[in-house]
């Protein structure tokens, strides 16, 4: 087995220890072979110091059993008024103890009445089973694998605090181990953010030609632009993913060593993407992206709340009204305009490197590669069951490949990364450095060995199949024929609002 960072083997512990928690509660065969590998993997002193910190801050008790998972919405509170609060707070919800299943997963919905022991010996039965057959040493240190066995069964049970999902603990615990043991000395963490902005106006400015195709691609491939930032601060510096707070629509959250490195990282990254994006978008997205320092033992109280909204409100905010501050010269060099493109409008594309977007149509207008390259890639999402990245450009088998070319900066030499989609699960890719399997969890996926690492990927894959293209996402006239009545589409848009203040506020001091 290969040697691990300091900060995946203490963040490996402690979801060892978390896998135990569930092989002690079923009674698994496990349990002791597991914990004969946790004692024989810590003997180092940093890895033990950083993992029992982490342990303390978070109130980790290996001695208490799973119970049943209140439903946080139940706490969330951001009345007012005290009497409207006290009314609130009678709630009382909980989740059905269950399994995420392998695929496409339904959606569970909460329950009033608590879980009886009985509801629990379903869910126990399938845990023992599936620990039972981790025998291999490989699994067992396998970080991914571990950490997937976690969420899909320690989703919708609780431990510790009644509100808190095992998986949440183990993870959060997880990550403070790992920024310790690579800064064991240290009072402090940071915690990274980044927003990509400009995300509306890249997706929906476009034309009607094409359209579902066209959101559909643009949405995914912000998701691995978003991917790729995370991807490229964790090997920077060193972290595992379980120190990955929350990544998506544009977001993302990381915990890191309070280490004077990180701050320079943070900006040397997000110099080498907003060059990037200015080349390839025109400006359309930006990244901001900043980190901020906090004393470890607000890590699970209020004052944490105060360092997010800091970070978020005003670091990021401030970057964000400057935006491509440090690439202000290429705004201002002179550059030819032409016919622009139909789609997106960009008008920096010389003519001849316009083309059809839809080659099948004779009369469809004429797009830039990127809303041609959007318009075939959205046709295809459906069938996407693994994108693997890679340094390797040429792969057989794939049917479509992202490319990430990252130009070099001051401080950053150029980098190319793959993303390379494929239609079965199981590849044989060399070089690979992380396997993103699309909305599955099953287990057995996440054993194979020619994946490195290997991590579900949650994409909204919720689409009808064209009748006329098989294999391929139904088109809009095609969706309006099938209308009752005169052939129109009706589209539905919606937006979350106020949902920082439920991480600011809504949770009181927890």
């Amino acid at each position: 087995m290969k040697q691990l960072r300091v900060a995946e083997q203490a963040a490996l512990q402690v979801i060892q220890e978390a896998v135990g928690v569930l092989a002690d509660w079923t009674d698994s065969k496990l349990k002791d072979k597991l914990s004969r590998l946790i004692t024989a993997n810590s003997n180092e002193d940093v890895i033990q110091k950083a993992v029992a910190e982490a342990q303390g801050l978070l109130s980790w008790n290996s001695e208490e059993n799973p119970k049943a998972l209140r439903l946080l919405f139940d706490l969330v509170n951001l009345e007012k008024d005290e009497e409207k609060k006290s009314q609130n707070q009678h709630q009382q919800h909980y989740w059905k103890p269950d399994v995420i299943g392998d695929c496409n997963p339904k959606i569970p919905y909460p329950v009033e009445k608590e879980p009886s022991l009985e509801d629990f010996s379903k869910l126990k039965h399938e845990i023992k089973q599936e620990l039972d057959k981790l025998d291999d040493d490989r699994d067992l240190n396998n970080l991914s694998l571990l950490t997937l066995i976690l969420e899909k069964y320690g989703s919708f049970i609780s431990f510790g605090g009644l509100d808190i999902a095992l998986i949440d603990i183990a993870k959060s615990t997880a990550a403070v181990a790992a920024a310790l043991a690579n800064n064991p000395e240290s009072n402090n963490l940071t915690l990274i953010a980044g927003d990509l902005s400009g995300i509306q106006k890249f997706i929906y400015t476009i034309s009607s030609d094409g359209a579902l195709k066209s959101l559909r691609a643009r949405s995914f491939y912000l998701e691995l632009v978003t991917e790729e930032i995370v991807q490229q601060l964790l090997e920077t510096l060193e972290l595992p993913r379980t120190n990955v707070i929350y990544a998506g629509g544009g977001n993302l959250y990381i915990l890191a060593p309070a280490i004077e490195s990180v701050k320079s990282i943070v900006e040397e990254i997000r110099q080498q993407f907003n060059e990037w994006l200015l080349g390839e978008f025109q400006g359309k997205i930006f990244l901001a992206l900043d980190c901020l320092d906090f004393p470890i033992t607000d890590i699970t109280t209020a004052k944490f709340a105060e360092y997010w909204s800091e970070l978020t409100s005003k670091k990021l905010a401030a970057q964000k009204s400057r935006k491509f501050a440090e690439n202000i010269s290429k705004f201002i060099q002179e550059s030819e305009s032409h016919e622009p493109c139909k789609v997106c409008h960009r008008d920096d594309v010389e003519p001849e490197k316009l083309k059809q977007l839809n080659k099948n149509e004779p009369d469809s207008v004429l797009a830039c590669e990127t809303c041609c390259r959007m318009f075939e890639l959205g046709g295809q999402l459906l069938r996407v069951e693994v994108i693997v990245r890679s340094q390797s450009e040429n792969l057989e088998d794939k049917f479509d490949t992202l490319a990430f070319e990252l130009p070099a900066t001051d401080k950053r030499d150029a980098k190319n990364v793959y993303y390379h989609l494929f239609r079965r699960w199981k590849q044989i890719v060399p070089d690979n450095d992380t396997a993103l399997l699309v909305n599955d969890w099953n287990i057995e996926h996440y054993k194979f060995s020619q994946f490195k690492k290997s991590f579900p990927l949650l994409l909204g894959n919720y689409a009808q199949e064209s009748s006329e293209e098989k294999g391929f996402i139904i088109r809009a006239n095609e969706m309006a024929k099938k209308a009752k009545g005169i052939d129109r589409l009706g589209y539905l848009r919606m937006d979350v609002d106020n949902l920082g203040r439920i991480f600011a506020e809504g949770l009181g001091e927890n």
